[in-house]
């Protein structure tokens, strides 16, 4: 089926499940944004785009997504799923965490999703670390800090976020760390057997399909902590399928830290 003959009942499932405005109608987004600046972005569901608000002149930015492309590659359930798990999407309860990257409205016209998240002008983690290779340990527990406190957020409303990894990170204007990018969250009640994430830092319980909630992400975050010590994830070894195995064995070499960071940040978290 070609997605210009996808039936409405699809698209109406998005619009009505996926699509809640939170702060503003829309009459916001059409009149009081200016002409989109420039793509910052682009993946496989669309673009995203800097834009100014005309009244309050503040940067934000709009993330678009294809719902015809979403139909095509089969990942309606995954909007379905994910999207009204984002913060503050869920129901009509408007919350924000300084830790993660909030969401201020979100709208729909017919050929594409547009979600107005708040602008982080940082640049991502990943990017940062490439620059300074490995941390201080003071330094991985002060973004370690900040990383937990925004999962605690999530998981306090049963939300797992399942793909916690520098590339998900944003650093603010002040340098603390953002999470970003809730395409995989869930909200679990029990336990899910989504295949998800990225393999550097997937959890055991995800490969081996045993059911899993939101305490993977802690798993996530050891192999973060250790990238930041380290310069590399634990399991970093080329294929997939090593780096599956070693997850799954926890078969990683031990850097050369001080004693009380290895048994600190890592050993209770992998």
């Amino acid at each position: 089926m070609k997605p210009s003959q996808a039936p409405n009942s699809v698209y109406t499932k998005i619009l009505r499940k996926a699509l809640i405005s939170t702060e503003w109608d829309y009459s916001d987004f059409c009149c009081l944004f200016t002409w989109w600046c420039r793509v910052i972005g682009a993946g496989s569901f669309g673009r995203v785009h800097l834009a100014q608000h005309r009244k309050t002149q503040r940067i934000y930015v709009i993330k678009m997504i294809s719902k015809a492309m979403c139909i095509r590659e089969g990942q309606v359930s995954t909007m379905l799923s994910g999207y009204p798990s984002l913060p503050p999407l869920k129901g009509k309860v408007k919350w924000k965490h300084p830790f993660l990257v909030n969401l201020k409205a979100a709208f729909q016209d017919k050929a594409c999703l547009y979600l107005v998240l708040e602008y982080v002008p940082g640049g991502d983690f990943f990017g940062f670390l490439q620059k300074v290779t490995a941390l201080k340990e003071d330094h991985a527990r002060f973004y370690a800090a900040q990383i937990i406190l925004g999962l605690e957020c999530l998981h306090a409303r049963n939300i797992a976020f399942r793909d916690l990894k520098p590339e998900n990170m944003l650093v603010d204007g002040e340098g603390y760390v953002k999470i970003t990018d809730f395409g995989f969250t869930k909200v679990v009640n029990g336990a899910t057997y989504t295949f998800c994430g990225t393999p550097d830092y997937i959890a055991p319980e995800i490969i081996l399909n045993k059911g899993h909630g939101p305490a993977v992400d802690y798993w996530s975050l050891g192999c973060m902590i250790y990238e930041m010590l380290h310069g590399l994830p634990p399991f970093y070894s080329g294929p997939n399928l090593a780096i599956f195995g070693g997850s799954v064995t926890r078969n990683f070499s031990e850097p050369p830290w001080p004693p009380r960071a290895q048994s600190v940040f890592c050993s209770p978290l992998l």
